[in-house]
This record gives C-alpha cells, sequence and structure tokens, in this order.
C-alpha cells in the first residue's frame, strides 16, 4: 500500500477509530448548502478531504467558486427535490 495511502488513513484516526469518509457526499453529487452564509444554495460537491470537510463548486457572481464546509452543513440533493 502506498505511504500515501496510509498517511490518510492516520490522519482520521481519532482516538484509535479511523473516521470513514461521509458515504452519502460524493464528488460531483448536488448538494444543498443547510446553514451559514450560502444556506439554501445549490452546488456540487467537488471532494471530501478526510477530514469532516467538503468543498463544494458553487456558481456565482458569473463563474464557478468554492467553498469549504463542515458535512454536516450539506445535504445530498434527491431528483425531484431541487428547489429550496
Amino acid at each position: 500500500m502506498p505511504d500515501a495511502v496510509i498517511d490518510e488513513i492516520r490522519q482520521r484516526e481519532r482516538n484509535g477509530i479511523v473516521e470513514l469518509q461521509h458515504p452519502r457526499l460524493r464528488g460531483g453529487a448536488r448538494v444543498r448548502i443547510l446553514s451559514g452564509l450560502f444556506r439554501d444554495r445549490l452546488g456540487l460537491c467537488a471532494e471530501m478531504d478526510g477530514r469532516k470537510r467538503v468543498r463544494i463548486s458553487l456558481k456565482m457572481l458569473g463563474s464557478q467558486r468554492q467553498v469549504l464546509l463542515h458535512s454536516d452543513m450539506v445535504e445530498p440533493v434527491q431528483k425531484g427535490n431541487q428547489s429550496p
């Protein structure tokens, strides 16, 4: 196993338990922001960082911007449930 993979797993270890990445959020998934400055905005999950944070790509001010949020601040958008 590559050293980088082992290092990533070690970074997710808390008190002897390895925290897995959030199963409901995957790259490319449509998400709704639940709280904070961007509440109710829709975006795309760009990536998880392994520390319960997720990078979200938002369309604003005529271009794509990325914000880093705690994974509890977003939820996946189900088909047919895309309006705030």
